[in-house]
């Protein structure tokens, strides 16, 4: 059996109360919370002023993992995950599309954000930038790029999804 060192007992000790020796280091990022979140931007492509986080699945003992429910609900057979740096989270890319699906790794809980519109998934490019991730340059849209922010930079203000429409001759 091995014991812990006392150097080791002191560090944990030395935590503030409450902190676990594995939380990320750094500034806090916003938490995802099943309901509405802002949805700020305009142009012809967004038709509301909010979207709707909703808890898709959660880990629980015995249960299935996320990989499975993806692909009995999604039909997908490639997931591959984008880790949002500063964050928990990780966007997900389904069969090579982006999905409006977001994976807490510290919780292990899968959210689904509905609303962004039917032009997301068509994105082709992505920017990972501290506790921020843009997904932009929609396949078919010669004169017109879409971007779509999921921001977690402010856990004050708590996540927003933003849009913008740049160009559009």
């Amino acid at each position: 059996m091995r014991f812990a060192t006392p150097l080791a007992i002191l560090a944990f000790l030395s935590l503030p109360l409450g902190a676990s020796p594995a939380a990320p280091k750094g500034p806090r990022a916003a938490v995802l919370k099943a309901g509405h979140a802002p949805f700020v931007g305009e142009g012809q492509e967004k038709k509301t002023n909010v979207v709707e986080v909703v808890e898709l699945w959660r880990q629980s003992k015995g249960g299935d993992d996320y990989g499975k429910v993806i692909r009995q609900r999604f039909k997908s057979t490639k997931i591959r995950t984008i880790r949002i740096t500063g964050t928990a989270y990780s966007l997900l890319v389904l069969d090579g599309d982006f999905a409006p699906l977001l994976l807490d790794g510290m919780e292990w809980v899968l959210w689904s954000i509905e609303g962004l519109g039917e032009r997301f998934q068509h994105a082709r490019d992505i920017a990972v930038i501290d506790r921020k991730v843009t997904v932009s340059q929609v396949e078919g849209l010669a004169d017109l790029d879409l971007a779509w922010t999921l921001d977690f930079a402010h856990p004050d203000q708590g996540f927003v999804a933003r849009y913008e429409e740049r160009g559009g001759f």
